[in-house]
């Protein structure tokens, strides 16, 4: 009877044992290890991923992230082509605009060949004012074209700072070996890397400058036309006769005073010379005579 019982004792022995493990195994996450430890083989406390699809989406966000962060400096250059009905009151109105957003007038051209009368502007804005006066100037009549130019130059402008720094400290190291210097041709070697230093951080900063002001004020080429028939042709055969009739008589009044002034100017100029030269004449003259005599 004893030996019939304990193979069934050791069975349930072995059976409860086996159900204990497999318990404990199910409640306890696979690869859990201490506090400091990975769970899954990811660090604790991070969060799940999926496969190696999780980890790309991760680094694309965390990669936006960043970009986001960084403050892009973008150098704006914008083009307008606008018709208009009046072209005078059209381009005291540019410079009311320009004057009003707090830019300035780069350049200005105009062109006044009767067949194709246009005014050319290269105007700096504010880059916050940008899109404002593009609004604006299209405003003034039809506009006929636009386009905009952006350039990031935020790798350059980082280069550029990273650069400076440097070479600030490097200037800063070169003046410390200057003032220890005890030979004379040690001061002058330290004195020319110096001088290459500073020359180096001047155009630098030139740079930095130029790409912040590039950044800060936007660039705006506009051209202004008139419109067809606000223009009038040039007068061809006896059309407006006597129109060119009076200008020409008046160029040719003008002609004649020019020329009377000019003389006038000459006989004044030579006054004092004549003072002197015709003592000289009338003394020759009486020497002359005796002389003939």
């Amino acid at each position: 009877m004893r030996s019939k019982v304990i193979p069934v004792v050791a069975v349930a022995v072995v059976v409860i044992a086996l159900g204990t493990v497999g318990l404990l195994m199910a409640l306890t996450p696979f690869g859990s290890t201490t506090e400091q430890g990975t769970v899954g083989g990811r660090e604790a406390g991070a969060p799940p991923v999926t496969g190696s699809k999780g980890f790309v989406a991760t680094d694309a966000v965390r990669t936006l992230a960043a970009s986001e962060a960084i403050d892009r400096k973008v150098v704006t250059h914008s083009q307008l082509a606008v018709t208009v009905p009046k072209l005078d009151a059209a381009q005291l109105r540019v410079l009311e605009i320009v004057t009003a957003l707090g830019g300035y007038v780069q350049s200005a051209n105009f062109n006044s060949h009767p067949e194709n009368q246009f005014w050319d502007f290269i105007v700096r804005i504010p880059s916050d004012q940008a899109a404002e006066a593009m609004q604006s100037f299209s405003a003034l009549g039809t506009l006929d074209s636009s386009s905009t130019n952006r350039q990031d130059v935020t790798e350059e402008f980082m280069d550029l700072e990273a650069r400076l720094s440097v070479m600030r400290q490097e200037e800063t190291r070169l003046l410390e070996l200057l003032r220890r210097a005890n030979t004379i041709d040690d001061f002058l070697k330290v004195e020319s890397h110096l001088t290459r230093v500073r020359t180096e951080i001047e155009q630098t900063t030139g740079r930095l400058k130029f790409l912040t002001h590039s950044v800060d004020m936007a660039t705006l080429s506009l051209r202004l036309t008139p419109e067809r028939g606000t223009v009038l042709p040039k007068p061809v055969g006896f059309a407006g006769l006597g129109a060119r009739l009076s200008a020409a008589y008046r160029q040719g009044l003008n002609t004649v005073v020019e020329i009377v002034s000019g003389v006038l100017v000459f006989v004044t100029t030579m006054l004092p010379l004549l003072v002197l030269i015709v003592p000289v004449l009338l003394l020759a003259l009486m020497v002359y005579r005796r002389y003939k005599k």
